[in-house]
C-alpha cells in the first residue's frame, strides 16, 4: 500500500509542479471542486496522527492550520456557513439536528448556483442531517451513507466514475463520533484519522484513474475540533479547523497568510468553476493560494 500511496501521490504532485491548469476568468465544464470534509477534524491532530496522504498534499498544496469556523461550532450551522458562503446569523441555522420533512435552508447553496449554471452536483455523506442542505432541484446526487469513511468513499467514488460532477461533497463522520466517544486527541481519535487518510487515498486513486486529477481542485477542511468529549464552544479547540486545498495551478507549499474563515470555501468553490460569487456574502475567494 505505501509503494502504491507513494507512485499516486508523485504523480499526482507532479502534475501540480507542471501547472497543467490556469484559474479561469470565467465559466469552464473542464473545472471539477470535490470538497472533502472531516468531521471533527482538529488541524494539530492532523499533524501527530498518521495521515501521510494529507500530510502530502498539504506539503505540496496550499494550507492553513488556523483556520476559524463559525460559532457555534457544531456540524450543521458550520456545514452550512461553509456551503452557503455566509453566517449563521444570515442563513440562521443554529440548530444542530434536521430530520426529513423539516423546513431546508433557505438562501443558495454552492449547488444550487453551480447547478444553475448547468454544471453536476454531488454530497454524499455520513449523516441524514445534510437533508437540510439539499434543496431541490440543487443536485443531481444525494446520498447519505452512515457508515465509516472507507465505505463513504467507495459511494462516491461509484459515483465519480460513472457520472464525474463538477461539484462533489464528501463528509466523513469517523473522527467526530470517536470523539464524543473516546475523547478528541485519544488514541482512538487519531487511528479515525488514519482510517480518513485512508479514504482520502482512494480517491485520489480514482482521481488518477479517471484522469480528472488534471482539473480538479480537491479541498480538504473540517466544520469543527472538539475538546475533552463535545464541542460547540467558542474555545480555540472547538474553532480552529484545518483548510488545504491542491490543483494544478495552486500554489505548491504555500501556508495561506491571510484568515480563512470557513465560509471561505463557498467562495473559493465558485471562484475556481467558474461561476459569479454572490456579492452579499461574507466569504471571499482564497485568490492567493492561485498561481498568477
Amino acid at each position: 500500500m505505501m509503494k502504491t500511496r507513494t507512485i499516486l501521490l508523485g504523480f499526482f504532485l507532479s502534475l501540480l509542479v507542471a501547472g497543467w491548469l490556469a484559474v479561469p476568468p470565467a465559466h469552464s465544464r473542464s473545472r471539477r471542486v470535490i470538497v472533502v470534509s472531516i468531521d471533527g477534524a482538529r488541524p494539530d491532530a492532523l499533524l501527530v496522527a498518521k495521515t501521510p496522504t494529507i500530510t502530502r498534499l498539504w506539503k505540496q498544496g496550499a494550507y492553513s492550520f488556523r483556520a476559524q469556523t463559525v460559532s457555534p461550532s457544531t456540524t450543521l450551522p458550520a456545514h452550512t456557513s461553509m456551503l452557503t458562503g455566509i453566517s449563521p446569523d444570515r442563513h440562521g441555522e443554529r440548530d444542530n439536528s434536521w430530520w426529513p420533512g423539516e423546513a431546508i435552508v433557505a438562501v443558495e447553496t454552492v449547488f444550487s448556483l453551480a447547478k444553475s449554471r448547468g454544471l453536476k452536483t454531488a454530497m454524499v455523506v455520513a449523516k441524514e442531517k445534510f437533508g437540510f442542505l439539499a434543496r431541490p432541484g440543487s443536485l443531481d446526487h444525494f446520498e447519505v451513507v452512515t457508515h465509516p469513511a472507507p465505505e463513504v468513499v467507495r459511494r462516491a467514488v461509484a459515483y465519480l466514475r460513472s457520472e464525474r460532477p463538477h461539484l462533489l461533497f464528501i463528509h466523513f463522520t469517523d473522527a467526530d463520533l470517536i470523539g464524543h466517544l473516546h475523547g478528541w486527541m485519544s488514541s482512538e481519535y487519531l487511528i479515525a484519522l488514519q482510517t480518513v487518510d485512508d479514504a482520502v487515498e482512494t480517491l485520489l486513486l480514482a482521481l488518477e484513474e479517471t484522469r480528472l486529477i488534471r482539473e480538479t481542485l480537491l479541498i480538504i477542511t473540517s466544520d469543527h475540533g472538539g475538546h475533552d468529549f463535545t464541542h460547540g464552544t467558542t474555545l480555540p479547540e472547538d474553532m480552529t479547523i484545518p483548510w488545504i486545498a491542491v490543483a494544478p495551478g495552486v500554489r505548491e507549499g504555500y501556508q495561506i497568510p491571510d484568515q480563512v474563515v470557513i465560509y471561505d470555501t463557498a467562495a473559493t468553490v465558485l471562484y475556481f468553476l467558474g461561476v459569479p460569487i454572490p456579492a452579499h456574502w461574507d466569504g471571499g475567494p482564497l485568490r492567493s493560494i492561485f498561481r498568477p
